[in-house]
């Protein structure tokens, strides 16, 4: 049940080709997982920078709101002073004491509300900057390992290279042109018969396609046109 000796040939050719292609794959692979890695990064310092910058401005506000609670409770006690020993107008005197008293109580409130958002800008800086510094060490020791792959991953394409250019250079040119056709088109030139059927396609193939088969000739698929192997082999 051997193969006919040219698609023994093909065979290995395809072989070649497909872990060439495999190889390709792995190498973008990982160039897609890194360029995702570092979309993930540059998005966790943005959201951390973000963060800083929000409490920055909550501190920011909170000194003036401190600086605004000092001079109205400032001019409170002038008041208060001013109603106690009765000078000036005690009308005057009472209306600048509620105003204050009512501007000092909002400020209270806001520096408290503040405080709060303070809080949990404080939690969201703390989780931004454990999540980037997760990332730069997933990152890092992606790097570490990828470098290692990336050195068997040229090793395979340019021995399987070396293999595919040995193999062409043994075919004749009509050969090579549809075998590179089938390959474009199809992505594999040949094609295993597995239960009497082109596995790619599956189409039953004719029992004289079978019996030429088993004979060691060339046969090709009738749908797809691929050269076809045994299974076993």
């Amino acid at each position: 049940m051997a193969n006919h000796p040219l698609v023994e040939i093909l065979v290995t050719l395809a072989r070649a080709d497909l872990s060439i292609v495999h190889a390709k794959s792995q190498h973008k692979a990982m160039g897609d997982r890194k360029t995702a890695q570092q979309a993930a990064l540059t998005k966790a310092k943005a959201e951390l920078k973000g963060h800083r910058e929000t409490l920055a401005s909550l501190l920011s506000r909170e000194r003036k709101s401190n600086r605004d609670l000092e001079s109205y409770q400032r001019r409170k006690k002038t008041a208060t002073t001013a109603l106690e020993s009765g000078m000036g107008g005690a009308d005057a005197a009472e209306r600048q004491i509620s105003q204050c008293t009512d501007i000092i109580d909002q400020l209270e409130l806001d520096v408290l509300e503040n405080l709060e958002e303070q809080d949990a800008a404080k939690i969201q800086i703390k989780a931004s900057e454990d999540l980037e510094k997760t990332l730069t060490v997933k990152i890092e020791s992606q790097t570490k390992a990828d470098k290692v792959e990336i050195v068997e991953i040229r090793r395979i394409a340019t021995e399987k290279g070396k293999e595919r250019a040995e193999v062409i250079s043994g075919l004749d040119t009509d050969t090579v042109r549809r075998y590179e056709q089938l390959r474009r088109a199809k992505g594999t030139a040949v094609a295993r018969v597995v239960d009497n059927c082109c596995r790619p396609c599956q189409v039953s193939l004719p029992m004289q396609n079978i019996s030429d088969l088993l004979r060691g000739r060339i046969v090709f698929c009738l749908k797809c046109g691929r050269w076809l192997f045994n299974a076993e082999e």
